[in-house]
């Protein structure tokens, strides 16, 4: 980190010593300016690069800073496991380092620059010849502190989640960057839909601008520039060369989100400027989010080969996304994940009330509720991955007629020595629904959810074999086999989290989360108290028997179904219901796990209980979290 005295080096650092000595000492715009100027001269201007620390935990608080430009993390380090974690961003304008400073205590937190930064610091002695001589500066610091503790109550986890401004486009692989304009104003237009935006790229830059990225990257004149600019936009787009040049590498430097943009046929290899980017955007805690997009030549079949460019990149991108340049909607959904915005769809399993899910995904389709992201479990698992193909209400309806009732999964008895069944007409129906499609090239983000019985832990599948892990998330126990891989064996989703609405909410972050359960709140009843023993035999007899009462209790089925899913019963209350924007709970407890039968009676219910709650919370999504509806 450079540092130096702060001088009067041309108006822009001047202005900007003066506005935090406005703040500092707590005065009005209009306030003496020779009061102004002298608490300035006090300050030191300091140049730092994405990675330096302003200040370490558990150091002494010898300095207050304020931010003028570019953006920091606060981040705490837990010393009995040595793992650090973000608590906290700081903006330009902000105050960091000031709750020491009053108490006189040790750093809480270290501060990290998250890009190249511009900050001006006070240190200990002229801080307290300040607050002797100004009891204004002393409220006006002491307000910074209760704002800045009641914004993380406010927000809670959301405080520490980046806010994303500046945008990076560079070529991935290696496309040769012709499509980075086309692609960037159509993001540009995107992002527009959600506030003000810029799109920038070297031939657009103004003259004094291009002369200063001659003189270097670290020009004040260019950060002043984006900080204009950032001040009077919601997203800038810095569209990068085609190849590693200083405007390329500027444009890394002050990415709060890296787009890897290429043409889906072109080499998957690491291109140059993701290379150059790996190494500009690591800092010691974080790393700048970079998402993987890739222009499709058609939008009317499935994109193909995604695997080959996610291998060389594990660890790399946090996603990917399928753009065709032709349909807006596309390009629509990368915007969105940018702006926060991103609709996510967890699915709950439920057997043939699952079906209810079809008629969610009809609402929330006419209601003009786009989906982003679609996460299930069990029949959930299969329903979402319907929605995910892009199939219309009338080809879900169609196609789980045939698979279900036609075929009917779970007729393929076997001795019971892992399962009822063997598992091979679910795994020829799924092979028939979903043939040898893989997750990652679905246009919409997919997860299929699992239990791993060896790890005991929940499986999130978002890359693979569709229906592979579809058929894993269905394996109820007792009732189909596990699906082994590498030696571990896959369960049914439903047994560890049958609602996956903590899986959508770490996709979508700050956006909004729609679940839908489809869970009994209560069931399995027996029509009288028959004992501690019940024959299996007498069971059958006064079913069929003409001259006995039936004796209504559940089948092994239905007690196997049950026994998968209590657990989430009271997840749904305790995690799904608190994590969602809108909770749906469909009218369903009457149906049976497997009455596949009445698949549109189930999927109509579905559509007429959930249509005017869509609508209502289409109306209102700007609002507070936590709108759901149940019923019961």
């Amino acid at each position: 980190m450079q540092t130096q005295r702060y001088q009067h080096v041309g108006s822009y650092p001047h202005e900007q010593a003066r506005r935090a000595s406005r703040r500092l000492l707590g005065l009005p715009p209009d306030a003496d300016v020779g009061e102004i100027d002298r608490l300035a001269g006090e300050l030191r201007w300091l140049t730092c690069a994405r990675g330096d620390a302003l200040c370490r935990q558990g150091e002494p608080s010898d300095a207050l800073f304020v931010l003028v430009s570019g953006r920091a993390l606060a981040v705490y380090r837990d010393l009995a496991t040595e793992q650090s974690r973000v608590v906290g961003e700081i903006q330009p304008g902000e105050m960091i380092g000031e709750m020491g400073m009053l108490t006189g205590e040790p750093r809480s937190t270290s501060v990290v620059c998250w890009r190249d930064s511009e900050v001006l610091s006070l240190d200990r002695q002229a801080f307290e010849r300040i607050i002797s001589a100004n009891p204004r500066a002393l409220m006006a610091i002491s307000q910074a502190v209760i704002q800045r503790q009641r914004r993380q109550i406010t927000r809670g986890q959301a405080a520490a989640t980046s806010t994303v401004s500046t945008v990076a486009i560079l070529p991935a692989g290696g496309d040769d960057g012709a499509s980075l304009g086309a692609f960037s104003e159509l993001l540009a237009a995107a992002l527009g839909q959600h506030g003000v935006t810029r799109h920038v790229s070297v031939a657009q830059l103004p003259p004094g601008i291009s002369e200063a990225l001659t003189h270097g990257t670290g020009d004040l004149r260019m950060r002043g520039w984006l900080d204009e600019l950032e001040r009077v936009s919601r997203f800038v787009i810095l569209q990068a060369d085609p190849a590693p040049t200083q405007w390329s590498e500027w444009c890394i430097r002050q990415a709060d989100r890296i787009l890897l943009v290429a043409q889906s046929n072109s080499p998957p290899g690491l291109g140059r400027l993701e290379q150059q980017a790996q190494s500009l955007g690591a800092i010691d805690v974080a790393i700048v989010q970079q998402d993987l997009v890739l222009l499709q030549p058609a939008v009317d079949r499935l994109p193909i080969g995604t695997g080959a460019w996610l291998k060389p990149r594990v660890g790399q991108v946090h996603g990917h996304h399928h753009v065709h340049l032709g349909t807006p909607a596309t390009v629509e959904r990368v915007a969105r994940f940018i702006a926060g915005r991103a609709i996510g769809l967890a699915l709950g399993g439920g057997g043939a009330r699952g079906f209810a899910h079809i008629g969610v995904i009809r609402a929330l389709r006419e209601a003009g509720v786009p989906v982003d992201v679609v996460a299930g479990t069990s029949m959930g698992s299969v329903i979402g991955a319907e929605c995910a193909l892009g199939w219309s209400v009338g080809e879900m309806n169609r196609r789980n007629r045939h698979a279900f009732i036609d075929q009917h999964p779970l007729r393929d008895y076997t001795l019971p020595m892992v399962a009822a069944n063997s598992g091979r007409a679910a795994a020829r129906m799924l092979r028939g629904l979903f043939g040898e499609v893989e997750i990652e090239d679905l246009w919409s983000t997919y997860v299929a959810i699992s239990s791993n019985m060896t790890r005991a832990s929940v499986a999130a599948h978002s890359t693979g074999l569709l229906r592979k892990y579809v058929r894993a998330s269905i394996a109820v126990p007792g009732i189909l086999p596990p699906v082994a891989e590498g030696g571990e064996l896959l369960v049914d989703g439903g047994v560890l989290n049958n609602v996956p609405a903590d899986i959508v909410r770490g996709l979508v972050g700050t956006g909004s989360v729609i679940a839908v359960d489809v869970n009994p709140r209560e069931g399995l009843h027996a029509s009288e108290d028959y004992g501690e023993i019940l024959n299996g035999w007498e069971v059958a007899w006064r079913r069929f028997s003409p001259l006995a009462r039936a004796l209504e209790v559940p089948t092994i089925y239905d007690v196997l179904e049950r026994m998968t899913m209590l657990g989430s019963i009271h997840q749904a209350a305790m995690t799904v219901q608190p994590t969602a924007d809108l909770y749906l709970h469909p009218p369903t407890d009457m149906v049976r796990f497997l009455d596949f039968s009445r698949l549109d009676e189930h999927a109509q219910r579905g559509y007429e209980f959930a249509r005017p709650l869509v609508d209502a919370w289409a109306q209102r999504s700007g609002n507070a979290r936590s709108v759901r509806w149940s019923t019961g």
